[in-house]
């Protein structure tokens, strides 16, 4: 394996591990009982941008620094045609990535936060993430088994 693969493996896997600290994070905000429900939502949010971003970066694409899932998911359209079909309905956990973290803002945000809704965002969030690592870990081990099959060739030149 190169270096060049050894690195761009390397990174996305960076990207999914901080993604499963971010559920994780949120997984345990909720289960102390805190009143910090938004700060449970931001990590559940957070776990999916991370995971979009992983297969962009599998992709090629420059993972871009923006919140919006939707605009990630638009990037990742042609990449991966059935992956809005795959997903639950991700686009509800957008406005953790700010606007539930920061007072109200006008016009005010439709849905009040909960703990029964923040609970039933964060089980959207591992799902999307638990489908989301299955992709990526598809794609790496494709990329594997071609690297094995067809390794690099050992210049001749002196």
């Amino acid at each position: 394996m190169t270096q060049e693969h050894t690195d761009h493996d390397a990174m996305v896997r960076r990207w999914t591990e901080i993604a499963d600290d971010d559920l994780e994070i949120a997984g345990m905000i909720l289960d102390s009982g805190s009143r910090a429900l938004a700060q449970a939502g931001f990590h559940a949010q957070q776990a999916v941008e991370k995971m979009l971003k992983a297969l962009l970066v599998i992709h090629g694409a420059d993972p871009a620094e923006t919140h919006d899932l939707n605009r990630l998911l638009f990037r990742l359209r042609s990449l991966e045609p059935d992956l809005m079909s795959k997903l639950g309905p991700i686009r509800d956990l957008t406005p953790y990535a700010v606007f539930h973290r920061y007072p109200p803002r006008v016009p005010a945000y439709e849905r009040e936060l909960d703990r029964a809704t923040v609970l039933c965002d964060v089980m959207t969030a591992r799902a999307a993430c638990q489908t989301l690592d299955q992709i990526v870990e598809a794609h790496l081990a494709r990329r594997a088994r071609a690297r094995a099959r067809f390794p690099k060739p050992v210049s001749c030149r002196r």
